[in-house]
């Protein structure tokens, strides 16, 4: 049996086959496309043929496509037919025309392949439907499905939109514009704009009546742009009682602050002194000086001028801060007169004219031509010349007996004391004998007190003393240190000289030439002589040199040994014979040498040594200075308390003054001064008291202090002092 041939010829023949087919459709792409046409495709209002391969069908055949549906129709996906009405048309029947729905009614899209709408859908309440009757829409004012458009929003195309800043609905809802202006705004060039400040307008308006804002009412203005009412009264305005409008403030007072209404002030406040508002109202500040006064840039307030300067700008007016001091009276400027040095104002401040001599001159000239002259030294004048005297040509006042001006003119009042002169604060006194006081202002802390000399010095008997100038006997004057200084063994001085006639500071005579020997204070040589012991004697060994009444100059005077002490104190002087000078021991500061015992002692109380010494030249301590006390201590190098009734100053006591008073003991340090009495009490003249006392009691304290200080009738020593003791023998009983 004869074997079956492949269909189509064997490979070689599916080869040719398809090369043809390829070549058709290259020369069918090639080709220009037919214009489209009606086409055998229902509902389709145009279509293109397309080749196409027909598998095993010999070749190439056609296809048609729609390109367009008619109108109401929608194709499907493979554009091969028409078999749907479009979104918005529905068919009575399947298979039949497609026709539009109705107003308010919808159809959607058809899914392909589905029947075909019966009818159209109605739209929901508020909505209708679109052009196309596709679907629903909101109605103007209203959004989503239907729902009314909240206040103040307006909706349109379905959505809902807020109002511009500055418009409104004006409460109502279900709105398609905002046709309402808010308050503090109005329209400009079709757009919401704030109201600038100090405009307002208090109610929502349409926007056709929304063409301006309202001016606020004088000393009211607005928090700010948009404001929505006048509720900000303004500096230099205030609310008046009962009438809840801004009064402007009157002539000379001020209103700083910009205030809520509502916390307004009901008046103004009156310029400060000094200042005013050069007539105006509605003031926030007083701006302006009164003539005689000054802007003081520390107190940021007007000061009066003081005396001796003056301020008289009236025209134009001088603002605050441009005038920071007034114009002196000698500066020429201001016055028509030209003032000059010499005149001065007649009031005590806020002057608007010189119009006096001024205080520490006098008028040597007359009424009409005055001539301010400076008061001459040790004259003064505290009070200005008043115009209508200034003919009377008085002259200045002379200061107070012991009273100067230190070689000033033109003073107001004498500021010094003469040297050698105390003052109280009313009346100045001398300086006692032993006293001085040198040129002082009576603003010394000190001036109601005169220094005693310094120890050695001596004002010779003399009061009222600038200086102490006068060695005491038994000194010389150091040129070194410008002190006193004690005389020297064997060296003595038994006279009182003037400093200035001391030499080269040495004293005149040399006891061991003349076979003699110094007594302890180095101001006389003493001669061996037998006389027997008796009270007012000074025992050398077993030899006597006695005396009575006043004791030599410059030796003070002594009693007996204090209680407890041996009669040996007091026992000083050269050493004995053969033994040198210096050896045996040094008496420190605060002691004195017991010649008896071989070794210091410390000094008793109300005694004092400062300075170490040899043993032979420390037999004895020095009393301490009047008004000084060691406070019941022994063994001190100074005196260190300060009695009841005195003050120390520089490095001395002094009684307390008159009319003041020290009740207690105290160290130096704490006495520079004394306390004032106090009350009706007084010292009644006396100084150095301890306490005030009523008038009677004054006058007996007085009486007892005249009586403490007349001189003695007689000196009789109450305790002797050996000179020298060679042979150490004890005293008499």
């Amino acid at each position: 049996m004869t074997p079956r041939r492949p269909r189509g010829g064997g490979p070689a023949g599916r080869a040719a086959r398809l090369a043809a087919a390829l070549l058709l459709v290259a020369l069918a792409a090639l080709a220009p496309a037919p214009a489209a046409a009606a086409c055998g495709i229902r509902h389709c209002a145009k279509c293109k043929v397309l080749p196409k391969w027909r598998p095993g069908r010999g070749g190439v055949g056609r296809q048609l496509q729609c390109l367009q549906a008619k109108q109401g129709y929608q194709m499907a996906t493979d554009r091969r037919s028409v078999p749907n009405c479009a979104a918005g048309y529905v068919a009575k029947r399947k298979g039949g025309l497609c026709r539009p729905c109705g107003p308010d009614t919808f159809a959607p899209s058809h899914p392909i392949g589905s029947s075909n709408w019966r009818e159209c859908r109605k739209c929901p309440v508020n909505t209708q439907s679109n052009a196309f009757s596709t679907r629903c829409v909101a109605n103007p004012g209203y959004y989503g499905m239907g729902n009314p458009c909240p206040e103040n929003y307006y909706c349109a195309g379905g959505s809902a939109w807020r109002c511009l800043p500055g418009l409104n609905t004006d409460g109502e809802t279900a709105q398609k514009d905002c046709n309402w202006v808010d308050v503090g705004y109005y329209m400009r060039q079709g757009n919401p704009t704030p109201c600038p400040v100090g405009f307002t307008s208090n109610s929502t308006r349409p926007k056709s009546q929304a063409k301006f804002c309202e001016k606020c009412p004088d000393g009211l203005t607005t928090d700010g742009a948009g404001g929505t009412g006048c509720n900000i009264l303004l500096p230099g305005y205030f609310i008046g009682n009962g009438t809840n409008t801004a009064q402007p403030c009157p002539v000379n007072t001020y209103q700083p602050n910009r205030v809520n209404v509502n916390s307004a002030p009901n008046s103004c406040t009156a310029c400060d002194t000094g200042s005013n508002t050069f007539g105006a109202t509605a003031q926030a500040k007083c701006f302006y000086l009164n003539p005689g006064f000054f802007y003081d840039t520390n107190t940021t307030k007007p000061q009066a001028c003081v005396v001796g300067t003056f301020q008289n700008y009236t025209a134009p007016p001088k603002k605050i801060p441009d005038f920071t001091a007034c114009i002196a009276c000698d500066s020429k400027e201001g016055t028509a007169a030209g003032w000059g040095p010499g005149y001065g104002t007649c009031f005590s401040t806020g002057s608007t004219y010189c119009r006096c001599i001024a205080v520490g001159y006098n008028n040597t000239g007359s009424l009409t031509k005055p001539t301010p002259t400076a008061c001459p030294v040790n004259t003064f004048r505290k009070d200005p010349l008043p115009w209508s005297d200034l003919s009377s040509q008085a002259p200045c006042d002379s200061c107070l007996p012991n009273q100067n001006t230190n070689g000033l003119t033109a003073q107001t009042t004498c500021l010094f004391v003469d040297a050698g002169y105390r003052y109280d604060g009313s009346a100045t006194a001398a300086c006692i004998a032993d006293t001085y006081a040198p040129l002082r202002a009576k603003t010394d802390p000190a001036i109601g007190t005169c220094p005693a000399c310094v120890t050695g010095s001596t004002t010779n008997g003399a009061t009222a003393q600038a200086s102490c100038l006068w060695l005491k006997p038994g000194y010389l004057y150091n040129n070194s240190t410008k002190k006193p200084a004690p005389c020297s063994d064997p060296f003595i001085s038994n006279t009182t000289r003037l400093i200035s006639d001391a030499g080269s500071g040495s004293c005149p005579t040399n006891c061991t030439t003349l076979g003699l020997i110094p007594n302890n204070a180095n101001t006389a040589c003493i001669s061996k002589t037998n006389t027997t012991s008796a009270e007012g004697s000074v025992y050398i060994g077993d030899e006597s040199l006695q005396y009575t009444g006043a004791p030599p100059d410059g030796s003070p005077q002594y009693g007996p040994p204090p209680d407890g002490y041996p009669q040996r104190y007091g026992q000083d002087g050269p050493p004995p014979d053969g033994e040198p000078p210096g050896d045996g021991g040094t008496a420190p500061r605060g002691s004195f040498w017991d010649y008896v015992a071989g070794r210091p002692a410390p000094c008793p109380p109300d005694t004092h040594a400062s300075e170490a010494r040899g043993r032979y030249e420390a037999g004895s301590c020095e009393p301490c200075p009047p008004g000084l006390t060691t406070d019941g201590a022994e063994g001190q190098a100074e005196c260190l308390w300060v009695r009841p009734g005195y003050l120390y100053f520089a490095g001395a006591a002094a009684r307390c003054p008159r009319d003041t008073f020290s009740g207690a003991l105290r160290g130096t340090a704490d006495a520079a001064n004394c306390t004032p009495c106090f009350g009706s009490t007084t010292t009644g003249g006396a100084d150095g008291q301890t306490e005030c006392l009523s008038d009677a009691a004054d006058e007996r304290a007085a009486d007892t202090q005249a009586q403490a200080q007349a001189p003695p009738a007689s000196y009789a020593p109450a305790r002797i002092r050996v000179a020298v003791l060679p042979s150490y023998a004890h005293l008499g009983d």
